[in-house]
């Protein structure tokens, strides 16, 4: 019974990592600044949100595995964005992880589509994170941009579904642009430089994001930018994230604090989108430039 001292051994590790998280001091916040166009971004937006789940429409499966897709609408007054987000969870996540993104984006007129594994689509012999997993999210999403009927996607993703995400984007024609909630990926030295431009998020080096493994991605864009956002850990970048994550990662902090890291990383990643989708003309550089809260890779 391999299986079951494994994970018994996990579930030790886990309340391990419980105990001496409860024990650590929260990172202090850095100082913030934005913008005065772009402050109300931390805010929900004027679109209405209609939430559906699709995953049956899509029909996207591999053997037994199910995607489950959730699509999130912005309906308003004004028109939205017709260029979609098609995001991905990371390793042993699911897209509740990334609901309240997803709101707070659409509420801001961002089409948001989450698409997930089915539960052990990441732990599967074959389908592991490095190979056939991310390679199987990935095909999933590509089913998912084609079902949106939209002649340009943005794609994204958190943690391992950065990988997922950075294939099928290097691989669609439509693809505008590129999101990472710090991912975790490395890419190949022959690479082809992107000709879309891509932003990653991420919190300090740490175990959860492979000492921010994925900090050169955004390298390999002709338009590029890495942002680190000072005092965050892995679990700040999904919103709203559970006990799991935070016993592995670790969120310290009072309930105020985490929501003021989760509402500075959603709101850099929404002034992003905006750009990319078409509702903001110029990049939201202006909202990094100078700013103690970040710190920042630039552009090769």
């Amino acid at each position: 019974m391999t299986w079951v001292a494994s994970l018994l051994g996990r579930v030790a590790a886990t309340v391990a990592a419980v105990s001496l998280v409860a024990c650590a001091s929260p990172p202090p916040l850095q100082p913030w600044s934005l913008p005065p166009d772009a402050s109300a971004l931390g805010q929900s937006g004027p679109w209405r949100v209609v939430e559906a789940d699709i995953s049956r429409e899509v029909d996207a499966a591999r053997g037994d595995c199910q995607a489950v897709v959730e699509r999130y609408t912005p309906q308003g007054d004004a028109p939205p964005g017709r260029t979609p987000l098609v995001f991905a969870h990371g390793f042993l996540r699911d897209v509740a992880q990334h609901r309240d993104h997803a709101r707070h984006w659409a509420s801001w007129g961002v089409p948001v589509y989450l698409v997930g594994h089915c539960s052990g689509g990441w732990t599967r012999p074959i389908e592991g994170v490095a190979g056939g997993g991310a390679g199987v999210l990935a095909g999933f999403m590509r089913q998912v941009a084609d079902a949106s009927g939209a002649p340009a996607v943005v794609y994204g993703g958190f943690s391992a579904g950065g990988r997922a995400s950075r294939l099928v984007a290097w691989g669609d024609a439509r693809t505008v642009g590129w999101l990472g909630l710090d991912p975790v990926d490395r890419l190949p030295r022959d690479t082809p430089t992107a000709p879309f431009p891509m932003a990653a998020l991420f919190a300090p080096p740490q175990s959860c994001n492979a000492q921010q493994v994925g900090r050169g991605l955004t390298r390999a864009a002709a338009d590029g930018r890495s942002l680190q956002v000072q005092g965050s850990t892995h679990c700040h970048f999904e919103w709203p994230s559970n006990v799991l994550c935070r016993a592995a990662c670790g969120e310290p902090g009072s309930e105020e604090h985490n929501a003021e890291l989760r509402r500075r990383i959603s709101t850099l990643a929404l002034a992003f989108l905006r750009w990319r989708v078409g509702l903001d003309a110029q990049p939201p550089d202006a909202m990094w430039a100078d700013n103690p809260g970040l710190w920042v890779q630039p552009a090769p």
